[in-house]
């Protein structure tokens, strides 16, 4: 799922670290479960910043991540990609802060959905497969 972003300014340059924060819902991240998360700017096809989260402990509530943001980041707009993985997840914000010398600027999107891992190309082909195959098969039951 992706989400695109404009990070609008909240004042002067700053030296603070730059973050970046997922919000979970009740139902959160636990053991077992996995997702991936990439930041792009707009009109950029090489992440700035890219980051995968595994479940721990009791489940984990959220993700924040400190200055690991490109601090040359062309552009205040971009495209927030997260892919579930393994397993499922409530996701109810998502916000981004990035501090450059010369601006401070961020933003917060609020998707509240439930993100399952998307169905993969072989997967659908084998499901197309054995329809295609079982439809065949039927007639020849009938007779």
């Amino acid at each position: 799922m992706s989400w695109e972003f404009t990070l609008a300014g909240t004042g002067a340059g700053s030296t603070e670290m730059d973050w970046f924060t997922i919000q979970f819902g009740a139902d959160r991240l636990v053991p077992g479960e996995s997702l991936s998360i990439t930041i792009t700017p707009k009109g950029q096809s090489i992440p700035t910043f890219t980051k995968t989260m595994v479940g721990f402990g009791s489940g984990t509530n959220g993700l924040l991540s400190y200055g690991e943001w490109d601090p040359a980041f062309p552009t205040r707009e971009g495209t927030v990609s997260i892919e579930m993985v393994q397993g499922a997840v409530d996701i109810h914000n998502i916000s981004i802060i990035l501090h450059t010398p010369t601006y401070s600027a961020s933003t917060s999107i609020t998707p509240d959905i439930h993100l399952v891992p998307e169905p993969s190309i072989p997967a659908m082909a084998m499901v197309a497969s054995l329809a295609w195959i079982l439809r065949r098969l039927r007639p020849l039951a009938e007779c």
